[in-house]
């Protein structure tokens, strides 16, 4: 039971809880950037800026929200392919001969301890 707990945290729940904090945040930065554009809009009709000036900034801000789309997309196509992929049985071999992903961790303390 131990075993299979383990296995769950650290190769399911940590890595998805890691990219749902992501998904979120890349959610609020859409949302954001389309009140962005929105408000150029509003500052083109109230005559507060030219219609040149008002197209380059529309086309930055939408490639922006566009960019950032498509990281979102990337990143709950990821999060799905996570689940399914971890939780094939080949999944939790490779994590057993790997030495149950410890060398990771080791390696990863090893780095922290050098960088100080």
């Amino acid at each position: 039971a131990a075993f299979i707990a383990l296995y769950m945290t650290t190769q399911i729940a940590v890595p998805y809880v890691k990219l749902t904090r992501d998904i979120k945040r890349m959610v609020d930065r859409e949302k954001s950037q389309v009140e962005g554009r929105k408000a150029t809009y509003k500052d083109y009709f109230m005559g507060k800026v030219d219609e040149k000036a008002f197209e380059e900034m529309i086309i930055g801000k939408q490639s922006e929200i566009l960019s950032t789309k498509g990281s979102l997309r990337h990143k709950m196509d990821e999060r799905n392919a996570l689940v399914k992929d971890k939780l094939s049985p080949n999944a939790v071999k490779d994590w057993v001969i790997s030495g149950f992903g410890l060398r990771r961790v080791v390696r990863n303390v090893i780095i922290r301890i050098r960088k100080k």
